[in-house]
């Protein structure tokens, strides 16, 4: 799935120590956060269209995402 692969992401940034069991709703809450931030820059694409563009964000690209 799209989304599973921005989550394996964002865990290795921000809970690279944590189990998934402890911060599968931290992870789902960035996740959340990460699309309505990319959506707005791609407001002409679709859901899907969305995931395939961060997808292909580093891991610096998705940092820099959350700062602006």
């Amino acid at each position: 799935m799209l989304g599973e692969r921005v989550c394996e992401k964002l865990k290795d940034i921000y809970f690279k120590d944590i189990l998934w069991i402890d911060c599968h709703k931290d992870v789902a809450f960035k996740f959340t956060h990460l699309k309505r931030i990319a959506k707005h820059f791609y407001v002409d694409k679709s859901l899907t269209d969305v995931l395939k563009e961060l997808i292909k964000y580093s891991d610096q690209d998705i940092k820099d995402a959350f700062e602006q």
